[in-house]
């Protein structure tokens, strides 16, 4: 556009002081003329090529011939105008033709890196290899992460199955229980065996259930079941099972199982962080519920290096994990005790890169308004 712009600025320069364009050297108007015609074979080529072929796909097919002889001759052209101010002493044009070069050189250079796959990085000596050179790996810790649910059967569960897991921890029979969570991951095997597994869509079929469902229905059963007083192990237990059979395991299951492995007057801390940390490996989804358990009754007060250490380690986990743990600890009265505690909480979150949510502010306010310091809610 600014070359466009210079152009056609020209002759209205030219045409309003005719009598200076007299005085100069005969060369200035054979100049005007090779600029202009360059101008406009490079606007013709924009023109006729780069609008019917200016996709990603067809530029890429092309090899980018056209887009290079259009830069090509823009920059020529810029150069030549910038030669022909300096030549006669046009100090105002060749300002602007400086500008209109530098522009273009910024824009050369942004478009160039926009081309580049992200994570490249220079080719290195392979001394292992006999010296060949060799694109070296992403590291680890950068891994591009999976879709979680390539590793999920998420197709429907057999409602008789699950029923029959439920009758049987109603009636307290444990051991029948045990039988048919066994036949329930037998047939998810067979499933996935089958390469059947996937997405359902939205329509269940008759007789079948979700397997957020089938998950939870199995847990609360195991749960309320009244047969002793090792329910919350045992659901927890299923749990793992559960997920290594490839079932999401959501929050609401996983609150409820640490729940209840945490209360009562001999709660099991180190099953209920373990736990967590299981479903976190496999990329399941707790949310706040679970992580403020954590944080009230799994990490004692005083504990800061527990602290420190879960929330890097959700932050190795992503941003919402990471923003999750904070709303989780800025709620917690036990690791916030009063208002200069939840601001200092909140300054972190904000410093570490934590999400700016509506949620995250308003657990701080929330937090500073059950200390009564609402000056510091209001800021």
């Amino acid at each position: 556009g600014a070359c466009s712009q210079t152009t056609a600025s020209a002759p209205s320069r030219c045409a309003s002081s005719s009598k200076q364009c007299k005085q100069r050297s005969p060369l200035r108007g054979k100049a005007d003329d090779m600029i202009g015609s360059a101008f406009s074979f490079s606007r013709r080529i924009a023109s006729d090529y780069l609008v019917s072929f200016g996709n990603e796909d067809s530029t890429r097919g092309l090899g980018f011939s056209w887009c290079k002889i259009v830069l090509i001759a823009a920059f020529g052209c810029v150069i030549l105008r910038m030669i022909d101010a300096m030549w006669f002493h046009d100090d105002s044009t060749f300002v602007a033709e400086l500008t209109t070069l530098g522009a273009f050189l910024v824009g050369a250079y942004l478009s160039s890196r926009s081309r580049k796959p992200r994570g490249m990085r220079k080719p290195q000596k392979d001394i292992d290899n006999g010296g060949k050179t060799s694109w070296p790996t992403r590291s680890a810790g950068k891994a591009r992460s999976q879709d979680p649910s390539s590793t999920w059967n998420s197709s429907p569960v057999d409602n008789r199955l699950v029923e029959a897991v439920v009758q049987s921890c109603r009636t307290g029979a444990v051991t029948q229980a045990e039988v048919g969570l066994t036949a329930l991951l037998r047939s998810r095997s067979s499933v996935a065996a089958d390469g059947s597994g996937g997405s359902s869509g939205a329509v269940v079929p008759p007789g079948k259930t979700r397997p957020d469902t089938a998950v939870w229905r199995v847990v609360e059963a195991c749960l309320l079941s009244p047969s002793d007083n090792t329910n919350a192990s045992r659901a927890a237990a299923w749990l793992r099972r559960l997920q290594d059979a490839g079932f999401r395991i959501s929050s609401r299951p996983l609150f409820a199982v640490m729940d209840a492995l945490t209360r009562g007057d001999h709660p099991e801390v180190a099953a209920a962080t373990g736990l967590l940390k299981e479903v976190l490996s496999a990329r399941g989804f707790p949310d706040v519920a679970c992580y403020q358990v954590l944080f009230d009754r799994c990490i004692p007060a005083g504990d800061e290096a527990q602290v420190v250490w879960w929330l890097k380690h959700l932050a190795k986990k992503g941003k919402h994990e990471q923003t999750q743990g904070f709303v989780a600890i800025i709620r917690s009265e036990v690791h916030c005790a009063n208002s200069e505690k939840v601001d200092q909480r909140m300054g972190n979150a904000l410093f570490y890169g934590a999400t700016q949510s509506t949620h995250l502010y308003n657990a701080a306010i929330h937090a500073c308004a059950r200390y009564g310091d609402v000056k510091r809610a209001v800021h």
